[in-house]
C-alpha cells in the first residue's frame, strides 16, 4: 500500500487508494493494528492528506504542500535585506507549519520523511513537464535532457542549501533537505 501511495503523484488516486487500504471506521481503532508496528501510522497518513490536499470548486484538489514548496523556495534562494528579514522569517515559518514539519510529536519521522519524498518527486515532475522551465528563447526550442538533468540538480541544491540561511528553522527543515537530497539522488542522479 505505502509503495502504490507514494508512487501515486495524482491527489484523487492517493484518496482512493487510502480509501481502499485505510477506510474511515479503520482509523478510529487503528492503534496498534499497523501490520508494521507503525502503530497510528495510517491515521498519520489520513490526517497528513487531509492537511496536504484541499479540495477545490472543480472537484479535485489543491495541494498546500506544494505551495509552501514554493515559499520555501523563494525564500531560501532570494536575497535577505535587513528590512524583510522579518517577514521572510514569518514566511519561512508559516511555511514549515504548513508542511507539518514542526509537528514531530503529531507525526513520526518516518511519515513525514516520505511525505516531503512524495512532495519532491511531484515538485520535479511539474518541472520536466512545464514548458517554461524545459525550454529555451521563451518555449520555442527545449533542452536536452542532459541539461535538464543538471538544471534540476542545481535547482534542488539550491533549494537545500537556502534552507540552512534560517537556522531557527534548521531542525524543523532537516526532513525536507533529506527528502530533497534522496529524492534528488533517487529521481535524477540514477
Amino acid at each position: 500500500m505505502f509503495e502504490e501511495y507514494y508512487g501515486e503523484p495524482d491527489p484523487v488516486k492517493r484518496k482512493a487508494i487510502l480509501d481502499e487500504y485505510i477506510p474511515e471506521e479503520r482509523t478510529a481503532d487503528s492503534e496498534g493494528s499497523d501490520p508494521e508496528g507503525g502503530g497510528a501510522v495510517p491515521e498519520q497518513i489520513k490526517k497528513l492528506f487531509d492537511l496536504r490536499y484541499k479540495c477545490n470548486k472543480k472537484g479535485g484538489y489543491d495541494d498546500r504542500f506544494l505551495g509552501a514548496w514554493l515559499d520555501l523556495k523563494l525564500a531560501a534562494e532570494g536575497p535577505i535585506s535587513r528590512m524583510a528579514k522579518k517577514r521572510i522569517e514569518k514566511q519561512v515559518r508559516s511555511a514549515v507549519h504548513v508542511l507539518c514539519l514542526d509537528r514531530r510529536d503529531e507525526f513520526s519521522g518516518d511519515v513525514l520523511y516520505r511525505e516531503m519524498c512524495h512532495l519532491a518527486t511531484v515538485y520535479i515532475s511539474s518541472c520536466t513537464q512545464d514548458s517554461r522551465y524545459t525550454g529555451v528563447f521563451w518555449g520555442l526550442g527545449k533542452i536536452s535532457d542532459e541539461k535538464l538533468q543538471s538544471r534540476l540538480c542545481t535547482d534542488l541544491e539550491n533549494f537545500a542549501e537556502g534552507l540552512s540561511r534560517f537556522p531557527e528553522a534548521g531542525e524543523d527543515t532537516s526532513i525536507l533537505r533529506k527528502a530533497v537530497a534522496d529524492t534528488e539522488e533517487r529521481k535524477i542522479r540514477s
